[in-house]
């Protein structure tokens, strides 16, 4: 069985062929501390604060753009004890937009934790979104996905 992993937070790490079993074979990543500029969840005292830095006018073309498209190309939706997993065709197209986002996304919530798994077998990509307490809120409410 080949399988790729990629795992995103602050570095990007690969792992190919057998070494990759599955996602939850990686340790987590811990998450990024944003300066905070524009609305957000709230967040419990130690944990990091969930906001966004994208201005308003900035989050709603998102949405209308990149988002919007992710949204439409969802094959399946996976609540996780701690963000959602989304099911995308393994297509290189499909690929090269799920890295698109996962860049320009932890530019602007650093707080993400992003696993991209693809097994050549399904030729699905898995997309995982993950965080600390209050992650799926802001998944909810400002990714919309």
């Amino acid at each position: 069985m080949n399988r790729l992993c990629v795992f995103l937070a602050a570095s990007l790490t690969m792992c190919l062929g057998g070494s990759c079993s599955s996602a939850s074979n990686h340790q987590p990543v811990p998450p990024m501390n944003p300066a905070p500029t524009s609305a957000s969840a709230s967040s419990l005292p130690g944990q990091p604060e969930l906001v966004c830095k994208l201005t308003t006018p900035e989050l709603r073309a998102r949405q209308q753009t990149v988002l919007a498209s992710l949204k439409r190309q969802v094959l399946h939706r996976k609540e996780l004890a701690d963000g959602f997993a989304y099911e995308f065709s393994g297509t290189d197209a499909m690929l090269t937009e799920l890295m698109t986002f996962i860049q320009t996304e932890r530019q602007c919530c650093g707080f993400f934790r992003f696993e991209l798994a693809v097994q050549d077998e399904t030729r699905t990509a898995w997309l995982n979104i993950k965080g600390p307490e209050g992650v799926k809120d802001v998944i909810h409410n400002e990714l919309a996905l």
